[in-house]
């Protein structure tokens, strides 16, 4: 499990660092990056990527439901759009099958 969302990221002025933290202002994350370097440029769009992962995992989550739901309504067990497929595989990143997601999947 993770830490629920929402994340919100603050980058410090004075150094190329960044935090994440939960809704209850708690960190989630510290990056930095160093100075006059690439990742310093890319600091604010990793540490907004970073913060918006829990809002990306429920979105895939809903999309995957939403899909399976159409599926049932259609006597289908198999994904159809391809995006499905993907975003199952990044959900299983985060959170293993379910018994009953395997059973489907079978």
């Amino acid at each position: 499990m993770h830490t629920p969302g929402p994340w919100l990221y603050d980058i410090n002025p004075k150094a190329p660092e960044a935090i994440i933290v939960d809704f209850e202002g708690f960190t989630v994350a510290h990056i930095s990056a160093l100075e006059n370097s690439t990742s310093a440029s890319d600091l604010e769009d990793n540490a907004r990527l970073i913060a918006a992962a829990p809002n990306l995992l429920l979105a895939l989550r809903q999309m995957v439901r939403e899909h399976d739901a159409l599926q049932f309504a259609n006597g289908s067990t198999e994904d159809r759009w391809p995006c499905a497929t993907i975003a199952r595989q990044l959900i299983a990143q985060f959170d293993p099958p379910t018994d009953f997601e395997k059973g489907i999947r079978s």
